[in-house]
């Protein structure tokens, strides 16, 4: 039965999805280590530097947004 006060209350904001923002560092990090791997295999060593900072840093964001994620979720103590 309602009163009419959930019409009044405003949304909720919608959390951030840390999960789906790891799984996309995760992909980016897959698909430069691949990137590297092939362009080590064709011998075009001058661009395999920053492909693999790029794999470093899109790791590092994967960690960081996973830190995020349990950091926020409910069940964990603050």
């Amino acid at each position: 039965m309602s009163t009419g006060h959930d019409a009044e209350r405003p949304p909720r904001p919608q959390r951030p999805r840390w999960g789906v923002r790891t799984l996309v560092f995760l992909g980016l990090t897959l698909l430069f280590g691949t990137l590297t791997n092939g362009l080590t295999g064709a011998g075009a060593d001058g661009w395999t530097g920053v492909t693999s900072l790029a794999a470093w840093v899109c790791l590092a964001g994967a960690a960081w947004c996973s830190y995020r994620g349990l950091r926020s979720a409910s069940w964990l103590g603050r």
